[in-house]
């Protein structure tokens, strides 16, 4: 359950902040963050911003790190006997 509410929380501290605009805090401090320009693949000139804070200042994508162990968790009751498990 502990994976489940990290991966939870670190979604929403994602959305927040692009909800404000940039203009949020992540753990009781203002969030940090960078101002990314991309081309798209028909030549628009697009801006990201990409938060340098919180669990996204940790991992670019920090998100599959508490989904990836939440599986394994679910999965390691079975031990090691069979492969089944693991496919969940």
């Amino acid at each position: 359950l502990l994976m489940i509410w990290v991966n939870y929380d670190a979604d929403r501290q994602r959305a927040d902040f692009r909800t404000a605009n940039g203009l949020s805090n992540v753990w009781g401090k203002p969030a940090k963050f960078i101002k990314a320009k991309y081309v798209t693949a028909s030549g628009q000139t697009k801006e990201s911003l990409l938060l340098l804070s919180g669990y996204w200042g940790m991992s670019r994508h920090f998100h599959y790190l508490p989904e990836i162990l939440a599986s394994f968790f679910w999965s390691v009751p079975g031990l090691f006997k069979h492969i089944s498990p693991y496919f969940y």
